[in-house]
C-alpha cells in the first residue's frame, strides 16, 4: 500500500474523529487494547474539542498538532482514507509549556507496516523545528510491546508505570507505563 504521512489541517477534524471512532471499535479484540475518543465525548464534542486545539498558535496553551496516516483516494475524485494518527498536545497551564504529550493510533489492518516509526518521526522533526518543547511524554498500555519497542527504539525512556491503570470492558484490567524524551537540538558530532 502507498500510505502518506501528512500534517492534519482544520477542514480534516471530522474525518480525523471518524478514524478515532472506528479505532475505539476495534480497541481490545485480538488482544490489543487501545484508546479511542472518551467515551463520555459524542462525535460533535470531539470535533470541537480537535478544532480548538488545531487552532491555537504554537505560543498558546493547549494546542495540538496532528499528523495523519492516508490512503490516497484511486481516483482523482476520491477522497483519502484517514488510517492513522500521531498528535501533540501541549498543556493548558503555560508553566508546562515545555512539554508536550504524544498520542498515536493506526487501525489495525495497517499496523506491524513500519507506518508507527514514519508517523513518529514526523512528529518528532515537528517539535524540534517548529516548538519550543524540551520534553515529549507518553502513556502506553502495558501489553502493548510493539509501541514500546518503537518508543524505545526513537529515545524514549520509562519514567513509570501504573498498575490497573484502567479498565477496559468487561473489567480488564491494563497498567499504564509512563515514557518520556528529553530533545535535544544539540548538532550531531
Amino acid at each position: 500500500m502507498n500510505l502518506v504521512v501528512r500534517r492534519a489541517q482544520l477542514s480534516d477534524v471530522a474525518r480525523i474523529v471518524e478514524h478515532f471512532f472506528r479505532q475505539a471499535d476495534e480497541s481490545g479484540k485480538g488482544g490489543s487494547p487501545h484508546f479511542g475518543p472518551p467515551p463520555a465525548l459524542s462525535p460533535s464534542e470531539c470535533i470541537q474539542r480537535l478544532a480548538e486545539g488545531l487552532g491555537r498558535s504554537l505560543d498558546e496553551p493547549g494546542w495540538e498538532r496532528t499528523f495523519l496516516l492516508v490512503q490516497p483516494g484511486m481516483h482523482p475524485l476520491d477522497v483519502e482514507k484517514i488510517v492513522g494518527h500521531g498528535e501533540l498536545r501541549a498543556d493548558g497551564m503555560p508553566s508546562r509549556s515545555h512539554r508536550a504529550q504524544l498520542g498515536m493510533g493506526i487501525e489495525r489492518a495497517y499496523t506491524r507496516q513500519g507506518y508507527g516509526a514514519r508517523l513518529l518521526a514526523s512528529l518528532l522533526t515537528f517539535a524540534l523545528q517548529d516548538t519550543r518543547l524540551d520534553w515529549i511524554d507518553l502513556g502506553v498500555f502495558e501489553p502493548n510491546l510493539p509501541a514500546q519497542k518503537l518508543y524505545r527504539r526513537f529515545g524514549f525512556v520509562e519514567t513509570g508505570r501504573v498498575e490497573d491503570m484502567f479498565r477496559l470492558g468487561e473489567g480488564v484490567s491494563v497498567g499504564d507505563i509512563q515514557m518520556t524524551l528529553r530533545l535535544s537540538r544539540e548538532p550531531a558530532r
